[in-house]
């Protein structure tokens, strides 16, 4: 199959081609666009069979693309910063909406559906949408086990996680804190990609509970419960990135 990334940010889009190319072996052709104009193009000439769009682009909108391309037949996947255009996604036919940051097992799984549909689904206009929009993907349940016993916590209760030698100090929404044994890195790797974000050697935040960015107090991340933390140089383009 074929696919076309339609991303008006770069680091987005290279996100995403990186996500497909190791995870996705269906995919033989990819490529990329970053303007409406070009994605018409590349949809007119190639005919992909995977379409992902970021629904603001420089030169319009998705929507505007797919308006201008109405007879041809394609399910586009919709990618968004929240769930504002779910409903026009859905009056345009969408296979499915991911939210911003893109989680990579969302992705995977939206490339997949377009196997199982290609397979079964006869072309038409104004198909059932088969779109589901992902809102708990930041909810996973952790087992946090310390000197005395373990802790049942959900990720979306975790506000930040703090490095403390080879242990780390996770800060959650009740005011709690817990020293877990193993070291930041470990646990790094047991948080839903995407909604989490390294943001220092010493420091991974949860980006749901982010208040505010601040360079004038040298790239400060003050997050919801009054604390704040920094964000290390080599980090801030990837972070900045994250929210354009």
């Amino acid at each position: 199959m074929n696919a076309l990334i339609l991303e008006g940010n770069k680091g987005m889009q290279d996100a995403m081609k990186d996500i497909i190319q190791r995870h996705c072996p269906e995919i033989e052709t990819l490529k990329t666009a970053s303007d409406v104009e070009i994605g018409k193009q590349i949809i007119e000439e190639t005919l992909p069979d995977v379409t992902l769009l970021d629904l603001e682009l420089p030169d319009g909108t998705s929507f505007d693309l797919i308006d201008d391309l109405k007879g041809v037949d394609f399910q586009p996947i919709f990618v968004a910063k929240n769930e504002r255009y779910a409903l026009q996604a859905i009056k345009r036919s969408a296979l499915d909406y991911i939210l911003k940051p893109v989680d990579q097992v969302d992705l995977i799984r939206a490339v997949s559906k377009v196997t199982k549909t290609k397979e079964t689904r006869t072309p038409q206009k104004g198909v059932t949408s088969h779109i589901k929009v992902k809102t708990d993907r930041s909810k996973k349940k952790l087992i946090l086990k310390d000197q005395y016993g373990f802790h049942v916590v959900y990720t979306d209760q975790i506000i930040r996680l703090e490095a403390n030698g080879s242990y780390t100090n996770f800060f959650l929404r009740n005011g709690h804190s817990l020293c877990i044994s193993k070291n930041i890195s470990d646990h790094e790797g047991s948080l839903p990609a995407g909604h989490f974000f390294r943001c220092h050697k010493s420091h991974l935040i949860n980006l749901n509970h982010l208040s505010r960015f601040d360079k004038r107090e040298g790239d400060q991340l003050f997050m919801n419960d009054g604390s704040s933390v920094p964000l290390a140089y080599r980090k801030k383009e990837r972070f900045l990135n994250l929210f354009e």
